[in-house]
């Protein structure tokens, strides 16, 4: 690793220190949803349109994830976890959070939660919210302070983390 940077720079590097990446476990947590579900039935709303809510909140969870992606792709910035970006997005979503394709992430399991009228499942987006701050957004924030120094300390003081 050159100048002095501690974050893995090959993507060999960051697949052996990072084995299940955001989208990896927004999928097992839905999966583990159904399980619970299955498991341990206990309706939480008697009306249909806490799950119409459930879908929306999803629904727009997937958009504020994808119009991040459309933003990383225009800066020409990688968006993959802990690898070096070329630049700070701070525009679009990012003037509002700056983590909001996790907050996206949080939103979609947060709504599936929802629908599944579950009182187990809404332990689910705790846990990835847990996980999220301590095995990413933490140590992504340190990273990016060393790559855009005090362009990130200025953007941290002005943008709150998730909202």
């Amino acid at each position: 690793m050159e100048s002095g940077k501690s974050f893995p720079e090959t993507e060999e590097e960051v697949g052996r220190k990072r084995r299940l990446y955001p989208p990896h476990v927004l999928f097992l947590a839905i999966v583990c949803m159904k399980v619970v579900d299955l498991l341990f039935f206990r309706e939480i709303f008697s009306s249909i349109y806490f799950v119409y809510l459930g879908a929306l909140v999803a629904i727009l969870g997937i958009a504020l994830v994808i119009h991040c992606r459309k933003l990383f792709f225009a800066a020409d910035t990688e968006i993959t976890p802990f690898k070096e970006s070329s630049s700070l997005i701070v525009s679009g979503a990012y003037r509002y959070s700056r983590n909001p394709i996790y907050l996206g992430m949080l939103m979609v399991i947060f709504g599936v939660a929802l629908e599944f009228n579950n009182v187990a499942t809404l332990l689910v987006p705790l846990a990835f919210f847990i996980w999220i701050r301590q095995c990413f957004v933490l140590p992504e924030e340190r990273m990016m302070e060393e790559t855009h120094g005090v362009e990130f300390e200025n953007y941290r003081s002005a943008v709150r983390r998730w909202l």
